[in-house]
């Protein structure tokens, strides 16, 4: 099979899902030669579909002209998309398979999946941005009707480009028994083939009528392009013919004809993406056309080029479909939040450049730009090995200690910040001198996600109703009180705050830029309340200056960040760089004083669990000269596992022992 189409193509993603993506290709390889299999698709195509779709003669459309119809609009379910997922439900009985998680923008592909496993009896889970839900009412009905679960996908844009991240997810988490059934020409190897394969029947029929209605080809077949799969359809019964073949994109989405080669749903493409490589928020007609990933990096929003800044929203109950319970709170403009007192804390006022002390360089940095993701980007500030930095950070939404937006949500980071020699196979160490809230506001989700419960308990847990939920900090004393206890909670009283920083981390290998919505070896969103102020985390150094990230301030946040959310809040911070020269790690590293620890982020959680582990075995070896027999000895009976983030695309897993026991050694 092809893999790859000159530069574009290709697999890029977790380790996780190449055993799918090699039984998927092994499967689509033995059925696509099998004439069985051929027989019942052509037949359920013909009995159950209705095709062949006529050709239609647009007689009053241009006049003068010889203009035909491929109505595809008269197949069952009204779209193209069935003769996809007819052969990809078939593939999936096959291969074993009784679940099916597709994604959708206008619903049109969310109707067929629903249709096609009502047929066949699979189970269905369709993503949907909660923005497309919103305009595409009628196909979320009609999915519902058909037995699928919709899930709103509230976070980023809300449309095609989160819900295809967010059925990704899902297809990680249940790979073994779960087939992710997508509907455009995209995705990792052998997804565009598939697709391609399944739709090439309009092109086949297209050709044959339109030979028998004129005697000859067409001058030009023309399709709209969107995902791609209508057009590749139709364009594939052509290619070998002169007959020009000719692609309209909606405007403001045209990533094929204006676009930059990057990666994008695990495969290499043409997207909208900036110099760094950051796919550009889109402005397409419909909701279809939405495709690409992570916004560009954002400028601070200055409130006089503004009619009306946006501020923190009052508690209100949430209305309409309830959030994707994977889905940070969406903090939005509806409404004008009470002004608390601003944070009363001993920070100096802020100036731009470094100041020397105790024969310490003190960097004091104000932020303009924030990144939605890590990576290779332009530093904001170089440093030398061993300065320090006080800066502060936006929450995960994007708002200030004012309790203004100045960004775009989706954990915006500050920096990155530049280390003067820190070069590839180096440590970077970062220590946490100082992490504050700076306002007296923060919120939080108010539901556990659905995969860290029963899966047979969810559907009586509901995830109705559900709202953010609110909290009032007290900086001077270091407590947060609800502002609207839910029944039972009364009692609660106040709680002691344990800041931190949720996701920070350095760029990766291969000048990646890695979203802030999850983690690997570079660290990102490990949600992991140990690292606090007093700890060192070390990063293994993979581009040159490191490029070290800092956002995502938490108030507290429990074990696993279950919630989606610790109390999310903006934060002062002060931290030390030092680069250690000639050390080579594989993962991040850390240590608070009383234990040494190692992460490990992956999905499943299995695998995080390894990565951390084989990093603390690593640590010991080298740090503290043990060999393996006696490393596995002693963590057989003193190894600790803490559990950072559960909730997001990669599990965190710490693994520690006591420094204590170490000293003895």
């Amino acid at each position: 099979m092809q893999l790859t189409y000159g530069e574009y193509g290709g697999r890029f993603v977790p380790e996780t899902l190449i055993p799918a993506l090699d039984e998927l290709e092994t499967g689509w390889r033995e059925a696509k030669d099998d004439d069985s299999f051929r027989d019942e698709l052509d037949r359920l195509g013909r009995d159950y579909g209705g095709r062949p779709t006529p050709l239609t003669l647009a007689e009053r459309f241009a006049p003068g002209k010889r203009l035909y119809l491929k109505r595809e609009d008269l197949l069952h379910t009204g779209a193209h998309k069935l003769n996809n997922a007819l052969g990809q439900a078939l593939l999936a009985r096959r291969l074993g398979k009784q679940r099916i998680v597709a994604e959708t923008g206008a619903g049109q592909h969310g109707v067929a999946a629903a249709t096609v496993c009502a047929r066949f009896g699979f189970e269905c889970v369709v993503y949907m941005g909660a923005e497309d839900m919103r305009r595409q009412r009628p196909n979320v009905e009609r999915m519902r009707l058909l037995g699928a679960e919709v899930r709103p996908v509230e976070f980023g844009t809300r449309t095609l480009k989160e819900a295809t991240s967010e059925a990704i997810r899902d297809w990680i988490a249940t790979v073994e028994t779960t087939h992710y059934l997508i509907g455009s020409c995209v995705g990792p190897h052998p997804y565009p083939e598939i697709v391609r394969e399944l739709q090439a029947v309009i092109g086949r029929e297209a050709r044959e009528q339109i030979l028998e209605v004129e005697g000859r080809l067409p001058e030009v077949a023309v399709a709209c392009v969107g995902g791609g799969s209508n057009a590749i359809g139709l364009f594939s019964g052509f290619l070998a013919d002169d007959v020009r073949l000719v692609g309209v994109e909606a405007g403001g989405a045209a990533s094929l004809g204006t676009g930059r080669t990057a990666v994008l749903h695990g495969s290499r493409s043409s997207v909208l993406a900036d110099e760094d490589g950051q796919v550009l928020r889109l402005s397409g007609l419909r909701a279809r056309a939405r495709v690409p990933a992570r916004q560009r990096p954002r400028r601070v929003r200055h409130g006089d080029r503004r009619r009306s800044p946006r501020r923190l929203q009052a508690p209100r109950p949430h209305r309409g479909d309830p959030p994707c319970p994977r889905a940070r709170p969406r903090i939005g403009p509806r409404r004008r939040a009470r002004r608390g007192a601003r944070a009363r804390l001993p920070v100096r006022p802020r100036r731009q450049g470094p100041r020397r002390g105790a024969g310490a360089v003190i960097h004091e940095f104000e932020p303009t730009t924030f990144h939605l993701s890590i990576g290779s980007h332009e530093p904001v500030l170089r440093v030398a090995t061993g300065d320090t930095i006080r800066t502060w950070c936006v929450d995960s939404g994007g708002y200030d200690r004012n309790q203004e937006d100045l960004t775009d949500g989706g954990n915006p980071m500050t920096g990155p910040f530049y280390v003067e020699g820190a070069e590839p196979g180096d440590t970077l160490a970062v220590r946490f001198d100082r992490i504050r809230p700076n306002r007296t506001r923060g919120v939080t989700g108010g539901c556990i996600a659905p995969n860290v419960l029963n899966p047979e308990f969810v559907p009586e847990y509901g995830y109705v109703d559900q709202r953010d939920v609110w909290w009032t900090l007290d900086l001077d004393r270091g407590t947060a009180r609800l502002e609207e206890p839910p029944e039972g909670l009364a009692g609660l009283g106040d709680l002691q705050l344990e800041p931190f920083s949720g996701c920070f981390g350095v760029a990766p290998d291969r000048g990646q830029a890695i979203s802030t919505a999850t983690s690997g070896p570079h660290g990102g969103n490990m949600d992991y309340r140990g690292f606090r102020e007093g700890v060192t985390v070390y990063f293994p150094v993979a581009a040159e200056g490191a490029l070290f990230h800092i956002g995502d301030g938490h108030a507290l946040q429990g074990d696993g960040e279950i919630v989606g959310t610790g109390i999310e809040v903006s934060i002062d911070v002060e931290f030390t760089l030092e680069v250690v020269k000639g050390k080579r790690i594989r993962w991040p590293r850390a240590n608070d004083g009383t234990f040494v620890m190692a992460v490990g982020n992956a999905r499943p959680l299995d695998q995080a669990v390894q990565h951390a582990t084989t990093e603390l075995v690593a640590l010991l070896h080298e740090d503290y000269g043990l060999d393996y027999p006696a490393a596995s000895t002693l963590l057989g009976q003193c190894i600790r596992y803490d559990v950072g983030n559960v909730f997001d695309p990669a599990y965190t897993i710490v693994a520690k022992v006591e420094k204590a026991l170490l000293e003895r050694l």
